[in-house]
């Protein structure tokens, strides 16, 4: 019997009820939609996530490095 991986719903940390897909994540770990990620690319390190980065998120995984 194959068990199927539970998905984790992963939400922008910029503004509460933000429901645009997460695209990117700053040096701390937090997460961004595509707008709010440029936005703090503007004052902190921010980048847009990798796929596997995005699916180990979605699978409720941390993610080991920046």
């Amino acid at each position: 019997m194959e068990t199927t991986p539970t998905m984790v719903t992963v939400t922008c940390d910029m503004v509460e009820g933000c429901t645009q897909p997460v695209t990117h994540i700053d040096n701390k770990g937090y997460a961004y939609c595509t707008q709010h990620g440029v936005e703090r690319r503007d004052c902190r390190p921010c980048r847009k996530l990798r796929g596997w980065e995005l699916r180990r998120l979605q699978r409720g995984e941390q993610l080991t490095t920046y």
